[in-house]
C-alpha cells in the first residue's frame, strides 16, 4: 500500500513540474486529461465537468466546472493553449429572450435528429448565445448557435462534424 501511494505521489509531482513551466508545449491545445490534471494540480478543487469547445467564436477552450471545498462551484473557461482563465458568469438575459428549453425546441424543429448538447455561452466577450448540437440521422453532429434575443439560428465552425 505504501509503495502504491509513493508511486502516485511521484506521478503527481512530475505532472505538477511539467505544468509549472507555463502554457502547453509547442502551443498545442492541452488534451482533456491534461487540462484536468493541470487544473487540479494548480488549484485546491476538483473538476466536476469539462467540455472542449472549438465552435469558432473564440479560441479553442474548455468550459470547466470546478468544486472547491471551502467556496463551492466555480464555472470558468480555460484557453486550451495559453491556459488563461475567464469567468463563465454571464449577465442575465433581457426580458423576452429565449430560454434554453425554447432554443432547444427551436433547433429540434429545424433539424431532423435529436439534441445531444445545449448550453448557454455568454462569456469571453462574445454576444450571448446558445450552443446546441443535434445528432443527425446519418450520424453526424450539426453544431448550431442560437441568438436568445432574435432566435436566429447560425452555424458554428465547423457546422457539421462526424462523431
Amino acid at each position: 500500500m505504501k509503495i502504491r501511494t509513493l508511486a502516485l505521489a511521484m506521478i503527481a509531482a512530475s505532472s505538477v513540474a511539467a505544468f509549472a513551466a507555463g502554457p502547453s508545449p509547442a502551443n498545442r491545445p492541452l488534451r482533456l486529461a491534461e487540462m484536468v490534471s493541470h487544473l487540479e494540480s494548480h488549484y485546491p478543487g476538483e473538476v466536476t465537468a469539462i467540455h472542449y469547445d472549438t465552435s469558432g467564436d473564440k479560441a479553442a477552450h474548455y468550459h470547466v466546472d470546478m468544486r472547491f471545498p471551502a467556496s463551492g462551484l466555480a464555472r470558468v473557461d480555460v484557453d486550451a493553449v495559453t491556459l488563461e482563465i475567464a469567468s463563465r458568469d454571464a449577465a442575465p438575459l433581457a426580458a423576452g429572450s429565449a430560454t434554453l428549453s425554447e432554443a432547444t425546441a427551436l433547433a429540434a424543429a429545424q433539424l431532423p435528429g435529436h439534441v445531444t448538447v445545449a448550453e448557454f455561452d455568454g462569456s469571453g466577450g462574445v454576444s450571448p448565445h446558445y450552443d446546441i448540437d443535434v445528432r443527425l440521422p446519418k450520424g453526424g453532429i450539426a453544431r448550431l448557435k442560437i441568438d436568445p434575443a432574435t432566435r436566429q439560428i447560425a452555424w458554428r465552425n465547423p457546422a457539421i462534424v462526424d462523431d
